[in-house]
């Protein structure tokens, strides 16, 4: 969620991860990633966790579809990435 101030445009962080980025946030167009976001973005963080390593579930990759490996960093958010 975004809320626009006059010189800021502040994001709101809840329950999630955010570990081994080469930046915390950035910007970037379709044919890649430019570089990192300036102090014109500010971030209400809740409940982040910033270290550790993320394990995916090999076997669900060809269906498509990311998880988290049970037991490993953020398997208890019950999140998922999915390619389509």
């Amino acid at each position: 969620m975004r809320k626009e101030t006059a010189d800021t445009q502040l994001y709101r962080l809840r329950q999630c991860i955010v570990t081994n980025n080469k930046h915390y946030s950035g910007f970037g167009r379709e044919t890649g990633p430019i570089g990192p976001t300036g102090p014109d973005v500010a971030y209400a963080e809740e409940h982040i966790r910033k270290k550790g390593e993320v394990v995916l579930e090999r076997d669900k990759m060809e269906r498509k579809y990311l998880h988290v490996a049970e037991g490993t960093l953020g398997s208890d958010l019950g999140a998922g990435l999915f390619k389509q």
